[in-house]
């Protein structure tokens, strides 16, 4: 396609194609009085210099609804995304909510008068109405990351991951458990499908554990514990957890390349490369079942 980079105007076509700026308005809107053959030709040059027009040709898009980009799992997986639905001949547009539920209906409803095909969300809204809210668009959605009841789901089972992760390591372990997010407000069913996986495992064991929501309580819960296996629910908490107990055995979540800087630091992958070709696939053929994925324990 040439001089894609900007929208190429009625008068340049007809000055191309060698008509009049009529000739070409009777091309791009199907009327009369206008061969086929100068119509065709108007159409494919049209195309050629990249003029977009619905009655041309739709642009084909998805929209994709994350929080932010702070934790490099989710950069990832949009890079992915974007991969698999350039191979389908979409692309896609990408907005942020910053975990505002406000913002997130906002995005939602930009990308539908947007006119996307399809839209993937790490959600922050959560419950029957809210689900109710995202029927409503009736075009496919897929959540990642969180779910939202009765909408589809592409992801790993996180409370069976987090339970195979805690009970690889030694029997007798004592347990803490730093999740700074899983108190916070709106969706985070990520976040306590892992927790309650934690607890699973920790029971089972017969192991004492803790649960701490900030940094200085974890400090406070190391006084009292020699050699602490520290749980953290994403990868994105190592460092600050490296800061305070740097000789503590540590197992994160999400398998992002930052874990690899630490050493020692055991990891549960989240299979994003599955995880985008299965949403894709879903958009694609217009599957609302959910999708549980694979799993694998990353160890240092």
């Amino acid at each position: 396609m040439k001089n894609n980079n900007f929208r190429i105007s009625t008068h340049k076509l007809a000055e191309i194609c060698g008509v009049s700026q009529g000739t070409v308005d009777r091309a791009l809107n199907n009327r009369g009085d206008i061969s086929e053959k100068t119509k065709e030709k108007i159409l494919s040059v049209a195309r050629e210099y990249g003029y977009m027009d619905e009655r041309i040709e739709k642009p084909r898009l998805i929209g994709i609804v994350m929080f932010d980009l702070y934790n490099e799992y989710f950069s990832e997986l949009i890079m992915y995304l974007e991969h698999e639905f350039k191979k389908l001949g979409y692309s896609i547009v990408v907005m942020f909510t910053d975990k505002n539920a406000y913002k997130e209906r906002k995005c939602l409803r930009e990308l539908y008068y947007m006119g996307v095909d399809g839209i993937v969300i790490c959600p922050v809204g959560e419950g029957e109405e809210f689900c109710k809210y995202l029927k409503s668009f009736k075009i496919p959605i897929i959540t990642v990351g969180n779910r939202v009841r009765g909408i589809s789901y592409v992801g790993i089972d996180n409370f069976r991951a987090m339970y195979e992760g805690c009970m690889s390591f030694s029997d007798g372990s004592r347990f803490i458990y730093y999740a700074p997010s899983l108190n916070a407000t709106g969706n985070n069913s990520a976040q306590r499908e892992r927790c309650d996986g934690f607890i699973k495992a920790a029971k089972d064991k017969k192991s004492e554990y803790t649960i701490v929501y900030n940094i200085n309580e974890l400090k406070q819960a190391i006084l009292s514990i020699t050699k602490p296996v520290i749980i953290c629910p994403s990868d994105y908490y190592i460092m600050s957890v490296k800061e305070v107990c740097p000789n503590a055995q540590i197992m994160g979540f999400d398998n992002i390349n930052a874990v690899k800087m630490f050493g020692g630091v055991k990891t549960i992958d989240g299979n994003s490369v599955g995880v985008a070709s299965a949403v894709a696939h879903n958009i694609l053929n217009g599957t609302s079942d959910d999708v549980v994925l694979d799993h694998k324990i990353i160890n240092p």
